[in-house]
């Protein structure tokens, strides 16, 4: 299903299903997370591909953004932001392929308590490269304050 509009890129809409196949229908009839909301965040950023992560508390987060990263939690019915986005802090976002490159699809992930933020990097060049960083921060914020 495309969305209608006004969705344009730099958003993320939610679509619904009883199964897979669909029919899908959009339950919000706007972005979950809005061109408007990204210029408004600072620093601003622009959402893509975001990730949903379910934590140990059975509370589900989506991370979204381009170098420049928010996480929130999500709904109790998951259409829903719970709380105002968090900035999640990255040194050197851009590594050694420099400025002015691509990044694409964070995901996080959690091993031995402590929680992952990966994503790619200028995957259509010899720099492609996947970071991964140790991000005991990130949902520290988010999640154990709720804990």
């Amino acid at each position: 299903m495309n969305p209608s509009p006004p969705f344009q890129p730099g958003q993320v809409a939610v679509v619904t299903a009883e199964t897979p196949k669909g029919p899908w229908h959009d339950p919000l009839g706007k972005p979950l997370l809005s061109d408007e909301l990204g210029r408004s965040l600072n620093p601003r950023t622009t959402f893509r591909d975001p990730c949903v992560f379910e934590d140990d508390n059975g509370a589900f987060y989506i991370i979204a953004g381009v170098f420049e990263y928010y996480v929130t939690r999500l709904g109790e019915d998951m259409v829903s932001l719970a709380e105002t986005p968090r900035h999640v802090v990255v040194n050197n976002p851009y590594g050694p392929c420099g400025d002015g490159k691509t990044d694409d699809k964070p995901f996080i992930h959690k091993e031995n308590n402590t929680y992952y933020l990966s994503w790619v990097r200028d995957y259509q060049s010899v720099c492609m490269r996947v970071y991964m960083f140790a991000c005991v921060l990130v949902m520290c914020l988010c999640v154990r304050a709720h804990v």
